[in-house]
């Protein structure tokens, strides 16, 4: 094999390491590239249950929490939970040796919750997978949303889950108790 041979195969296996990592995902959430229309996104991203707007809230942050998001903000009085996953470095080392760039995803999640006048909750979950990557031209972010209904089925069946065991609990209606001072009767 002569040495033009080898430099031409060696460019193409590097350009093919560059390529190959945009075009996996993290944790299996893939982002669909086609866009699925605003009525099928509703019907894989939103849920009604059968349950108060605080007990659907109260499930949804608990899931999301057992999944390793960290909260940036949870406000039940306008049924709004964001949260973000932790980081993860996705820089093949050839990248990061040859060209010195450095890449990063990182899933975003809202849920917003509306009551129902049947006393139930509709809630809608919307994923973002945000890939960065940084380099010596500066930083660049691309959002995707993630539209594969296999991600939002783990995530409904979790909630159902946690819905089971809080209401077969009755953690949710059980007021927090007063203290009551040393040497008080205690009801």
């Amino acid at each position: 094999m002569n040495s033009r041979s080898l430099c031409l195969r060696a460019s193409a296996a590097l350009a093919f390491g560059l390529l190959l990592p945009s075009c996996t995902s993290i944790d299996g959430v893939a982002a669909v590239s086609q866009m699925a229309t605003p009525l099928e996104l509703q019907a894989i991203q939103a849920r009604e249950f059968n349950v108060p707007r605080n007990l659907a809230f109260k499930s949804v942050m608990s899931v999301l929490q057992d999944l390793g998001y960290i909260l940036q903000s949870a406000d039940l009085p306008s049924g709004f939970i964001s949260a973000v996953s932790p980081s993860v470095d996705t820089t093949p080392l050839a990248e990061r040796l040859i060209i010195g760039t450095e890449s990063y995803s990182e899933v975003a999640v809202t849920a917003s919750f509306l009551p129902l006048p049947n006393g139930s909750t509709k809630v809608r979950l919307n994923f973002v997978e945000r890939r960065s990557r940084l380099g010596l031209m500066g930083k660049s972010r691309d959002d995707r949303p993630v539209i594969d209904p296999e991600v939002y089925q783990v995530a409904w069946e979790k909630v159902d889950e946690t819905l089971f065991m809080l209401t077969a609990t009755n953690d949710f209606a059980r007021p927090a108790k007063p203290e009551t001072p040393e040497g008080a009767p205690s009801n």
